[in-house]
């Protein structure tokens, strides 16, 4: 989202691939954008599950879902599996208990 949204809203931006670049710090507008959308969502999420550890005082299970989980997947620390569908799953258990 993050990414279609600067790309809209910034005339000169452009649409880029999502994606891990080889570096970190990025030797174009293109690296510079996926190092700040790919590693930034990873440090966001590793340091939100540290956070939630820290103020549970115990490590939670962390499970990721979703469309684009299978790729930062690899790179999150508490993270060790993969849900993509836990919503739906979810939604179609509670569907069931309404009927």
């Amino acid at each position: 989202m993050s990414a279609m949204i600067m790309h809209q809203r910034a005339a000169k931006l452009p649409r880029v691939e999502l994606r891990f670049p080889e570096r970190v710090i990025g030797m174009s507008t293109e690296t510079s954008m996926q190092s700040g959308l790919m590693y930034g969502a990873v440090e966001m999420i590793n340091g939100m599950i540290d956070r939630i550890n820290n103020e549970l005082d115990e490590e939670a299970t962390s499970i990721a879902t979703g469309g684009l989980a299978r790729l930062i997947l690899p790179r999150l620390r508490a993270v060790k599996s993969l849900e993509p569908f836990l919503t739906l799953q979810g939604l179609y258990i509670i569907y069931n208990r309404l009927i």
